[in-house]
């Protein structure tokens, strides 16, 4: 019994056994509980328990009064608590969570320049920094925000595209082991990007169940009215071309095949190769891809351009926003067409040379018109290809590719001198006018696609991401 008294905390009258509880607990009751039995710094109460301790407190700080004023005699007793009232205990605040940032300028950094993610908040808070008005995400914010917005942008196509008409075109690129196609449909009006497919190969036949998946998910049978493409077997196979498979799978739901035709810019690039293998003579193949009339060229280009003598007049050439080396053809076919009828070059900007591409044939091009130019000995050689380059060839390669009534016949007039080069045209060259009036028959826009999927694919780890970057990078273009 009296060892139970001795330890009977509830004891009002009781006594202190050592002034390190004491401290203890008057700092306890000072600190509203705040203060913990191995530390001395104060600590943050959930709000899940400030209901509960505020009771506890409060039952404590009503001792505390009791027992101030009660004295004890023995000689063991130390000093009477002193602790000041306690007041209500009162709970600590929340910690208030950031305010929602908006993204809309991140994102569009993200879809239209091309931005990491991470950049994109890092631009966005130093311009911040710097006293612009401009919110300041974070990088997973970000991302979420392009995930949201391209999964809203899939489901508005899933409801919207079905009712207009469109083209469909693709392009595939090999990354490592890996076949990424890129899908896009266009029409007068609009492009748009609807599918990146990673695909185990780059095979016909799984092409074309990657785009037939496509078609399902977007409910868009009904609505393909054209299919422009690349010129390659894979996709003009006879039998087992990615084209065929399709217009098959069409007639099979009992719908009509839709019309195909092939990438002008690709037949323009075929016509030119069996051009210059009729003149030069042999066939350029890989790995010898390029001709050796050009060699001397590619290896002393630097030496022939500070040893060619420039005329001092200068044309004003306008600027066709394509990449460098179409930009690179455009003036070298202004100073050939100068030369036909003066005699003489102007003033030449030179660039740098392109690279060689069996998928490129128009990089010979070039080559051809810079050896011309740079190399008077082979002049006699390749007059008649630089001619018939910067004649109807020219003219066709930077139109604006749209159906034109006697396009063929002039076409068909330049290259009907070449042999084998004609039965190319009069194969792959589609007469007919387009299903869909007034459609560029270029398979450019595919290729601006795969652009945007070399840039983006570093920083995608599935699939599904992969494709959702992709379809987001509509948001702004439409």
């Amino acid at each position: 019994m009296a060892f139970n008294k001795l330890c009977d905390i509830t004891d009002l009258k009781g006594v202190w056994l050592g002034t390190e509880d004491k401290k203890l607990y008057e700092l306890q009751t000072t600190t509203n509980g705040e203060v913990g039995y191995t530390t001395a710094k104060a600590v943050c109460v959930h709000p899940s328990k400030a209901a509960l301790l505020r009771k506890k407190v409060h039952s404590t700080s009503c001792l505390n009064k009791v027992a101030l004023n009660t004295s004890t005699s023995s000689a063991e007793s130390v000093e009477q608590s002193h602790s000041p009232p306690v007041d209500e205990y009162k709970a600590p605040l929340q910690r208030k969570r950031n305010a929602k940032c908006s993204t809309k300028a991140a994102v569009t950094m993200v879809t239209t320049a091309h931005v990491s993610t991470k950049n994109a908040a890092k631009i966005c808070n130093e311009l911040s920094k710097e006293g612009i008005n401009i919110a300041t995400p974070t990088q997973a914010g970000i991302h979420k925000a392009m995930i949201k917005a391209a999964l809203n942008l899939e489901k508005n196509y899933k409801n919207s595209l079905r009712d207009d008409i469109w083209c469909i075109h693709f392009d595939g690129k090999k990354f490592g082991k890996k076949e990424v196609q890129a899908v896009v449909l266009t029409n007068e009006a609009k492009e748009v990007r609807i599918a990146a497919m990673v695909l185990e190969n780059g095979k016909s036949l799984s092409i074309f169940e990657g785009i037939r998946n496509v078609l399902d998910k977007f409910n868009l049978w009904n609505s393909i009215k054209m299919i422009v493409s690349d010129t390659t077997n894979i996709n003009t196979g006879v039998k087992s071309g990615v084209v065929r498979l399709l217009q098959n799978c069409f007639q099979e739901k009992h719908l009509s095949p839709p019309q195909y035709i092939g990438c002008q810019h690709h037949v323009l690039d075929l016509i030119l190769k069996h051009v210059m293998n009729e003149v030069l003579g042999g066939k350029s193949t890989s790995p010898n891809i390029s001709y050796d009339i050009f060699t001397e060229l590619i290896m002393n280009y630097e030496n022939l351009k500070q040893n060619y003598k420039q005329n001092e007049e200068k044309l004003i050439l306008r600027s066709i926003k394509w990449r460098d080396d179409m930009q690179f053809l455009y003036e070298l076919g202004q100073y050939f067409k100068y030369y036909e009828v003066n005699d003489k070059f102007p003033y030449i900007k030179f660039r740098v040379l392109p690279a060689l591409s069996n998928a490129r044939w128009n990089s010979r091009a070039i080559l051809a018109i810079l050896t011309f130019i740079l190399i008077p000995e082979h002049r006699i050689q390749l007059l008649p290809i630089c001619q018939f380059i910067c004649s109807a060839w020219y003219d066709a390669w930077f139109s604006d590719h749209r159906f034109h009534n006697n396009d063929f016949e002039i076409l068909e007039k330049s290259v009907k001198q070449f042999e084998t080069a004609h039965k190319c045209f009069l194969k792959h060259w589609v007469k007919e006018d387009s299903a869909i009036l007034n459609l560029k028959r270029s398979n450019i826009c595919a290729e601006r696609a795969i652009k945007v999927i070399q840039e983006i694919y570093p920083f995608c780890k599935s699939e599904y991401s992969l494709n959702l970057k992709f379809i987001s990078n509509n948001i702004k273009m439409n």
